[in-house]
């Protein structure tokens, strides 16, 4: 009754096994990024990546929340003042900051004193 003389039932199977394999497709579509990939091979032919295509980015968060860690111990046992301990960008970082705290303050002080004038008259 099934047979692959027909041409039909040829396609339905060729239909079917493209409809199998859409998850497949799916995956590659949508996760399979180059870290992705690079785990599936290493994993495929349990060989180490090499250093130059390992995942940077996580490595870098992880060291930078250790040093993070490792900062906040060294600041809480320095005696040393706040702004001799801060890098350059951290200083211009606060600045940008008291800057804008001192920027808020003075428009809602304008605000205020604008209202007071308005009900005045």
């Amino acid at each position: 009754k099934h047979s692959l003389d027909d041409p039909r039932e040829v396609f339905y199977r060729i239909v079917d096994c493209l409809n199998l394999l859409r998850g497949l497709f799916l995956f590659f579509i949508f996760v399979c990024k180059r870290n992705i990939y690079l785990k599936l091979v290493e994993r495929i032919k349990g060989k180490p990546r090499p250093a130059y295509l390992t995942d940077s980015k996580r490595t870098t968060v992880s060291s930078k929340l250790s040093t993070d860690t490792t900062l906040a111990r060294k600041i809480s046992n320095d005696p040393q003042p706040l702004s001799e301990r801060m890098s350059i960008d951290q200083k211009i970082e606060l600045r940008k900051t008291e800057s804008n705290e001192r920027r808020k303050q003075m428009n809602s002080t304008s605000i205020r004193e604008l209202d007071e004038k308005i009900r005045k008259c």
